[in-house]
């Protein structure tokens, strides 16, 4: 087989859903929702993993406003178009981009970005539950009155 079919593979529904949700992320986003934060889901996916990755989405009951499957894809021209001020991702160079355009960006700690995360002072967290306190001090101001 071909990378690009096995790398497309790994982004259907079906091999997406029996890998399941990372840690955290429901209890995490389901909060954010609660205090009317708009997700927008930015994913370097193929465009055709689009429908799969909408299921797999709708499967785990996680609310979203926009969705983009792009490969290659800009996020912070997406956040820039979008009025993001605020990015979760965890690679180290979309961070400095994030800073450099006056976005905050915040990160999963994984193993393979933790010292730089920690490097760049990068606020991080090893879960989507422990990340999502973090987020609401940063939206405190944004969200206001939806955290009282």
């Amino acid at each position: 087989e071909r990378a690009g079919d096995i790398f497309g593979k790994a982004f259907d529904f079906e091999n997406s859903k029996n890998i399941g949700l990372l840690p955290g992320t429901k209890v995490g986003l389901n909060e954010l929702n609660r205090y009317n934060i708009d997700l927008h889901i930015m994913t370097h996916r193929p465009n055709e993993s689009y429908d799969d990755t909408k299921r797999f989405l709708e499967y785990y009951n996680i609310e979203y406003k926009t969705l983009a499957c792009q490969s290659p894809i800009d996020k912070i021209a997406l956040c820039k178009e979008n009025n993001i001020t605020t990015l979760v991702d965890d690679k180290e160079t979309l961070m400095e981009e994030a800073e450099a355009e006056g976005i905050k960006p915040f990160s999963l700690t994984l193993p393979y970005n933790e010292a730089v995360m920690n490097k760049m002072g990068i606020e991080s967290a090893r879960t989507w539950d422990e990340l999502t306190p973090i987020l609401l001090a940063s939206l405190n101001e944004k969200i206001g009155a939806r955290l009282s």
